[in-house]
């Protein structure tokens, strides 16, 4: 059975560069536009993993993975964001006190994503920190 993996971002740029990503590699992706419209999506049909973008309009990611791990505590979760020059990783990591089981920045690599939804999926942790800022240039 295929993986169904739910993206949720507001950018429709990154809605689209995931989906192709993902469904290039053989998941089925469902796309949500905030995490109001992502809770309702994974309450009607529970995604195996759930790539969330923390800064969002309506109900910010942080916000979304508190909701979603009260309800699905066993729920899959990459927290990903966008800091660029000013990479805060303050964020990432209540991302992962909150229950994201990894954290990847954008933009984001085709390879790197790919590495860590085969391993989430297969249940094993990703022991890398993915939560590097490169430097411009």
């Amino acid at each position: 059975m295929m993986a169904v993996i739910l993206v949720i971002d507001d950018d429709e740029h990154v809605q689209a560069v995931l989906r192709g990503i993902l469904e290039e590699a053989g998941y089925m992706v469902v796309v949500a536009s905030n995490g109001r419209q992502g809770l309702q999506q994974f309450r009607r049909e529970p995604a195996d993993l759930v790539l969330l973008d923390i800064f969002m309009p309506e109900l910010d990611g942080l916000e979304t993975l508190v909701e979603l791990h009260r309800e699905y505590p066993a729920a899959k979760v990459i927290a990903i964001s966008g800091g660029g020059m000013e990479c805060d990783f303050s964020f990432f990591e209540c991302a992962r006190v909150l229950g994201a089981h990894s954290a990847l920045p954008k933009p984001l690599d085709r390879e790197q994503l790919l590495l860590i939804v085969g391993l989430m999926l297969r249940g094993v942790s990703p022991d890398t920190d993915s939560s590097k800022c490169d430097s411009p240039g």
